[in-house]
């Protein structure tokens, strides 16, 4: 059975929902997302998206970790969180 974890990032303007199991997040915001980065804990930009087809991205293809989460919208919002991939 696979585990499932819901991530809750609570920010102005950005609000991210997710299955975070090698799986999908689903990020909610009022404005549309410019990019999506992902860094691993030494800062190594791993992941790096621009195509955010309704603001969901698929991290089946990353190892289990921690991670950075940076978003940013077209008005250069950018909002960065703490992320667990089991």
């Amino acid at each position: 059975m696979q585990k499932t974890t819901f991530l809750l990032l609570l920010f102005v303007p950005f609000l991210a929902l997710g299955q975070i199991t090698n799986g999908t997040i689903h990020i909610k915001t009022k404005d549309k997302l410019q990019k999506l980065q992902l860094f691993n804990t030494i800062g190594r930009k791993v992941f790096e998206t621009t195509n955010l087809t309704n603001n969901q991205v698929n991290f089946s293809h990353v190892n289990a970790g921690a991670y950075i989460l940076r978003l940013i919208d077209w008005n250069n919002n950018t909002k960065t969180q703490k992320l667990i991939i089991n």
